[in-house]
């Protein structure tokens, strides 16, 4: 069920020329699978700049302008209950 919204919402994207690409991951985000690479992600982050296009925060359903996006937003971006429903309405 789940592959077949996805299916249709990737199809209704290309209908509509929107870019899109899908993502390989080797492990499920969102998850405690992230755990042990999350000291090396906040290591690894770079220093945020403003943002160039609008934002709404999946982790605090904010809208963001960049600055913010630093290190331990991302960590939290994959260890915080996602607000996606609540972002896109």
């Amino acid at each position: 069920m789940r592959a077949a919204l996805a299916a249709a919402a990737l199809a209704s994207l290309e209908a509509r020329g929107v870019f899109y690409r899908h993502v390989k991951v080797d492990v499920a985000g969102h998850s405690p699978q992230v755990d042990p690479f999350l000291d090396d992600l906040l290591t690894a982050l770079d220093a945020p700049r403003a943002a160039t296009v609008a934002m709404r925060s999946t982790v605090t359903g904010a809208l963001v302008q960049g600055p913010e996006l630093e290190a331990s937003y991302w960590a939290d971006n994959l260890r915080r209950r996602v607000r996606f429903a609540e972002v896109v309405q």
